[in-house]
């Protein structure tokens, strides 16, 4: 592939899409999701940013979450991820060990709430949701 630089391209859709990804990356860094969901349905939530930084393996996309779903490295909440776990695989809650679980809900109570849409920790395990995994 040829760098942009060898390609013409006129500087207002080079502007616009380096001012778009500029500003998603100020708002995906600050931990408060305040973006309309109607307005850009593809972009995701700041969590999913923030899952990136404080899992690592997961939620690889920056603008845009559906390339994590295609390759798999989508964060999903029956998911346990520890370090040693890659490409966004996560254990499966019934896999996990009682002391991998009880870090595990630790980590989840320590996410920002205010990242999520409206305030909704879709990420937060029940006890219903680990009774369903056993």
């Amino acid at each position: 592939m040829l760098p942009i630089f060898f390609i013409p391209l006129h500087f207002i859709p080079f502007y616009a899409v380096a001012l778009y990804t500029y500003y998603h990356g100020i708002i995906d860094h600050s931990g408060i999701n305040f973006k309309a969901h109607w307005w850009q349905p593809w972009q995701p939530d700041a969590i999913f940013h923030d899952n990136h930084h404080q899992y690592f393996h997961v939620n690889f996309g920056f603008n845009c979450s559906i390339w994590d779903k295609i390759h798999g490295t989508y964060r999903r909440k029956d998911r346990v991820y520890t370090e040693d776990i890659y490409y966004g695989k996560g254990k499966a809650l019934n896999e996990v060990s009682e002391n991998e679980l009880m870090n595990d809900i630790k980590e989840r109570k320590s996410e920002n709430p205010l990242a999520y849409r409206n305030n909704n920790m879709e990420f937060e395990l029940t006890e219903e949701d680990i009774k369903k995994s056993k």
